[in-house]
């Protein structure tokens, strides 16, 4: 605590995140706190105080309640769309190996849908990132060129 306003009858108290206003001749105390929260995390508190009320959580603790959602995205796995895969394919067999940004605008994909598609291709071995002129370009193996000779 530290007082950075000093007046005859008011001392000025600046604590964390609010400040305290004490009059001297009086035990009045006024506080004004001056905190920014997220609209999301008022949502969440009211939610947890809410399932707190009902018996189903025993601590209000956010953390508890972070690791609990990280851990049902983690069960949920990653299903690819086959109309993606398709686009996706189709445009590395056509052009040769592209890296990501010309291969999200070929397919017309946002480019955060089109790497999730581009890992899972991977792991099934349709195709391999390569470095190429500092950037990752996608290619397709022996596998993922039988894969499109047989859907197309």
């Amino acid at each position: 605590m530290s007082i950075y306003k000093h007046d005859k009858n008011m001392a000025v108290i600046k604590k964390q995140n609010s400040k305290v206003r004490k009059d001297k001749n009086s035990k009045n105390i006024k506080k004004t706190l001056k905190t920014k929260t997220n609209p999301n995390t008022k949502k969440l508190t009211k939610h947890v105080i809410w399932m707190e009320k009902k018996g189903r959580v025993k601590k209000n603790n956010d953390l508890d309640l972070k690791e609990k959602f990280r851990k049902e995205l983690e069960k949920k796995q990653f299903e690819p769309s086959m109309k993606m895969l398709i686009r996706i394919t189709e445009s590395i067999k056509q052009k040769g190996s592209r890296n990501k940004t010309t291969l999200s605008r070929d397919t017309k994909t946002n480019y955060t849908r089109l790497t999730k598609h581009v890992v899972w291709m991977e792991k099934k071995g349709l195709v391999e990132s390569e470095i190429k002129n500092h950037s990752i370009a996608i290619a397709l193996t022996s596998k993922g060129r039988f894969f499109v000779d047989t859907i197309l």
